[in-house]
C-alpha cells in the first residue's frame, strides 16, 4: 500500500513538472517585449487611470486598482508594467486544466495547458492592457473551484472577475447561455451537483462580498471605484445600442486563420461530444451577435474550442508513435503542406496566374495528404496510418500556429493587418518620443525636460508626454507667446503661426480599410498580409529659434497621405 502511494507521488510529480512547464513557456512569450509596443489609446486611458491614483477607475476597476499598485511599488511606469497583469493572467490559464484534469482525462488536460499557453489570440489578447484576459482566468477559476468544491476559492475568484469589467458580462453571457442550452440538450448530475453546493454555500458569498469589499475598493483606499461595478454593466448594456462597426465575420476569421490545428481536432471531438460542441456554438453566437463587439471577444471561443480540441487529440494520440512508418508519414505532412503554402505564396506574386489554379492549391494538397494516408493503411496499417496523420498535423500545424504567434505578438504586434492586434494602436509613438528626448537634451540637457503644448488630446499621446515636465493639452495656442515645441493635426499647417516653426509628421493612429471582414486581395493578406491601411497623422513643430540652422534652412515638411498600402 505505501508503495502503491509512493508511485501515485511520482507520477502526480511528473504530472506538475508538466504544467509548470506549461505555465513557464505561456509566461515566457507573454513578457517577452511586451513594452515594445505603443499602448493603444483604450489601453492607455486605462493605464493613465492607474498612474493617476485618482477615484476614476472607469468600467475596470481591477486592473486599475492591481495595475495602480504596480506602478507604486516600482515607482515608474512603462508599457511592461502597464501589461504586466494581463500577461501573468494569461499564463496562469495554462494552469487551469489541472482543475479539471478528473473530468477532461489527465493527458487530454496536459495538452489543453500547452495550447492555452501557445494559442495566437490568447498570447494576443494577454498582451493587451486592458481587464479582459482577467477576467477570462477568473471565470475559469471560478468554475474550478466550484466543480472541486472549494467554495471559498470560488467566491474569491468570482469576486475578482465581477471586477474586471464590461468583459465578464460578455464571457458570462456566452458561457451561461451555453451551459444552459447544454442542460436543456443534455441535462448532467455533475451540473446539478455544481448548483447544489453553490445554493447551500455561505462561504462563497462571504468570500464574494469580502472580495468586492477589499479589492474593488482599493483596501479602502479607492471608495468610489466599487461604484465602477454597475459602471461596467451599464457600459456592456450601451454596446447592445452602440455598433463598433467590427464585422461579425471578423471575430470568426480571426479564429479560424490563426489557429487551424484547433479546429482540425475539434472536428473529430465534436461527433464525440455533443455537449461540447453546443457550448461553442452559443458561445460563438452570443460573441457573433454582440454589435460592440471586438475581435478580442473571441477569446470566449477560444477556450471550449481548444478544450474540444485537447479532447480530440488524446483520444487520438494513442500507441507507439516510435514506428518507422509512423515517423515517416509524420513528416511527411509537413512537408506537403510546406510545399503548397510555398505555392499560394508564390501564386500570390504572379498576377498572372489564374484564380481557378490559386483556389486548387488547398483541396490538390489536402488530396496529396489523404493519398499519402490510404497508401499507409492499404500498405501496412490503418493504425500507423491514423498515427502519422495525428503526429505530421500536430508538427505542420502547430510550427504554423507558432509563427501566427510570433506575428501577432512580435513581428507586427500594433499592424492593424493582424486580425488580433489592439484596434488605432499608434504606429510611431516611440519615434516621437525619440524625437522630443532628443529636443530636450539639446534644449535644457535633461531627457524629459522640455516646454511643449499640445493641441491633439488622445490618452494614447498623454501616454506617451507623461514623464515631461511642461506639457499642456489645450485647443488653441495663446496669442501671448509661441512655444517651442507644439503638436496638432496636419490641418495645422494652414494655421499663420506655423510660418515660424518647421514641422515632421508621425503616423498615429492605423486602422485597416477593409469593406468587409477580411481583405478583397484574400491570399495576398493571408501569404504577405497586404493590405490597405488608414493612417491618421500628427505633426511636432519646432519653432525656428530652437533648431540648429542647417535645419531652419530647409523647407518646412509637408503631412503625407492618410493613406497607404501596406505590403
Amino acid at each position: 500500500m505505501k508503495n502503491e502511494a509512493m508511485k501515485q507521488a511520482r507520477e502526480l510529480t511528473v504530472e506538475d513538472l508538466l504544467y509548470l512547464l506549461a505555465f513557464l513557456i505561456a509566461l515566457g512569450v507573454r513578457l517577452l517585449h511586451l513594452g515594445s509596443a505603443p499602448l493603444s489609446d483604450a489601453e492607455a486611458d486605462l493605464a493613465l487611470r492607474a498612474l493617476d491614483g485618482s477615484l476614476q477607475v472607469g468600467t475596470q476597476p481591477l486592473y486599475v486598482v492591481l495595475t495602480s499598485w504596480l506602478f507604486f511599488l516600482i515607482a515608474g511606469s512603462s508599457n511592461f508594467l502597464a501589461r504586466f497583469w494581463p500577461a501573468v493572467a494569461g499564463a496562469a490559464l495554462a494552469l487551469a486544466p489541472r482543475l479539471f484534469h478528473r473530468a477532461l482525462g489527465r493527458r487530454a488536460a496536459l495538452i489543453l495547458a500547452f495550447f492555452l499557453a501557445l494559442d495566437p489570440g490568447l498570447v494576443a489578447v494577454s498582451r493587451q492592457a486592458d481587464g479582459r484576459m482577467l477576467a477570462l482566468l477568473l471565470v475559469v477559476l471560478t468554475v474550478g473551484g466550484l466543480w472541486n468544491r472549494r467554495p471559498v476559492a470560488a467566491g474569491v475568484a468570482a469576486g475578482l472577475a465581477l471586477l474586471a469589467g464590461p468583459a465578464i458580462w460578455q464571457g458570462l453571457l456566452a458561457w451561461g447561455a451555453g451551459w444552459l442550452a447544454e442542460r436543456a440538450m443534455q441535462p448532467s448530475a455533475d451540473d446539478e451537483r455544481v448548483i447544489a453546493d453553490t445554493a447551500r454555500s455561505r462561504s462563497f458569498l462571504l468570500a464574494l462580498g469580502a472580495t468586492l469589499l477589499l479589492v474593488g475598493t482599493g483596501l479602502l483606499h479607492r471608495p468610489a471605484a466599487l461604484g465602477a461595478l454597475g459602471s461596467s454593466l451599464v457600459a456592456y448594456l450601451r454596446g447592445w445600442a452602440t455598433p463598433t462597426g467590427v464585422p461579425w465575420l471578423r471575430p470568426l476569421a480571426a479564429l479560424v486563420f490563426y489557429q487551424p490545428l484547433a479546429w482540425v481536432f475539434f472536428g473529430f471531438a465534436a461527433l464525440r461530444s455533443r455537449r461540447g460542441f453546443i457550448w461553442l456554438l452559443v458561445a460563438l453566437l452570443m460573441v457573433l451577435i454582440y454589435p460592440a463587439r471586438a475581435v478580442a471577444d473571441a477569446v470566449w471561443v477560444s477556450v471550449p474550442l481548444l478544450t474540444l480540441a485537447a479532447l480530440g487529440l488524446a483520444a487520438l494520440a494513442r500507441g507507439d508513435f516510435r514506428d518507422a512508418v509512423v515517423l515517416a508519414q509524420g513528416a511527411a505532412w509537413p512537408v506537403i503542406l510546406a510545399i503548397g503554402w510555398m505555392a499560394l505564396a508564390a501564386f500570390d506574386l504572379s498576377p498572372q496566374t489564374l484564380p481557378l489554379a490559386r483556389l486548387a492549391i488547398l483541396p490538390g494538397v489536402i488530396l496529396l495528404g489523404a493519398l499519402a494516408t490510404l497508401f499507409v493503411g492499404l500498405g501496412w496499417s490503418w493504425q500507423q496510418a491514423q498515427r502519422g496523420s495525428v503526429l505530421g498535423l500536430t508538427l505542420s500545424l502547430g510550427l504554423y500556429a507558432l509563427a501566427m504567434l510570433s506575428a501577432v505578438a512580435y513581428l507586427r504586434p500594433a499592424s492593424p493587418l493582424e486580425l488580433w492586434a489592439p484596434p488605432a494602436a499608434p504606429a510611431e509613438a516611440d519615434l516621437l518620443d525619440a524625437t522630443l528626448q532628443e529636443m530636450a537634451l539639446r534644449l535644457h540637457g535633461e531627457r524629459h525636460t522640455l516646454q511643449l503644448v499640445s493641441l491633439v488630446d488622445a490618452p494614447s499621446l498623454r501616454w506617451v508626454l507623461r514623464q515631461y515636465s511642461d506639457v499642456r493639452f489645450q485647443p488653441a495656442l495663446e496669442e501671448s507667446g509661441l512655444p517651442p515645441l507644439v503638436i496638432a493635426s496636419p490641418q495645422s499647417a494652414t494655421q499663420a503661426w506655423t510660418a515660424t516653426y518647421r514641422g515632421q509628421d508621425f503616423y498615429w493612429r492605423q486602422t485597416a480599410a477593409w469593406e468587409t471582414a477580411l481583405p478583397s486581395d484574400l491570399l495576398g493578406w493571408w501569404t504577405h498580409r497586404r493590405g490597405l491601411v488608414e493612417r491618421e497623422t500628427l505633426v511636432l513643430w519646432a519653432r525656428a529659434d530652437v533648431l540648429p540652422a542647417a535645419v531652419v534652412s530647409e523647407p518646412a515638411a509637408e503631412t503625407q497621405s492618410e493613406e497607404d498600402v501596406v505590403k
